[in-house]
């Protein structure tokens, strides 16, 4: 290491004391700008996105208590039926616009898939579902995209969900 830095060690001592303050005071600056890229800006910018994450975050929470709050009372006047649950539900998801796409689940229920739509979207048409026609998510799955959408599916029955096993 001595070997390396001799040659700069002579160039250095071959200058001027005032040329060897101008350098020190050249690399501390230097070296307080680098600090201040590497270091102090990213901190900034990662305290800035998280700020924006939690702003977000309360505007999706926001706007899912007032969908609660503006559902209907959950007592139906009369629920739907196995038969009649399908057209319930498409008609919500319309009513929502919510774009649901309907099949089989694996335990047997009407299951619901939903692409690329806002959580607040999704949660309030299920709870308006629930509040309005007595139709119950018995099971659920969200998964956030990058675009702060999420796509949502799960099952849904008419009246009490059943137990997965249960005679």
């Amino acid at each position: 290491m001595t070997r390396t830095l001799a040659p700069l060690r002579a160039w250095f001592d071959g200058r001027t004391s005032r040329e060897r303050r101008l350098l020190l005071v050249m690399f501390v600056l230097a070296g307080l700008t680098m600090a201040w890229l590497g270091v102090v800006r990213p901190v900034f910018a990662w305290r800035d996105a998280s700020a924006a994450r939690l702003d977000l975050a309360e505007t999706r929470l926001s706007a899912v208590r007032r969908v609660q709050t503006e559902a209907p009372a959950a007592t139906p006047v009369r629920g739907p039926t196995s038969q009649n649950i399908e057209p319930t539900v498409k008609a919500a998801a319309a009513a929502r616009g919510v774009p649901v796409v309907l099949a089989m689940d694996q335990d047997g229920r009407l299951g619901f898939r939903v692409a690329r739509v806002r959580t607040g979207e999704v949660l309030g048409w299920l709870a308006g579902l629930e509040a309005a026609s007595g139709v119950r998510v018995c099971s659920l799955s969200l998964v956030e995209n990058a675009d702060a959408t999420v796509n949502a599916e799960g099952g849904l029955a008419a009246g009490a969900c059943d137990v997965a096993g249960a005679p």
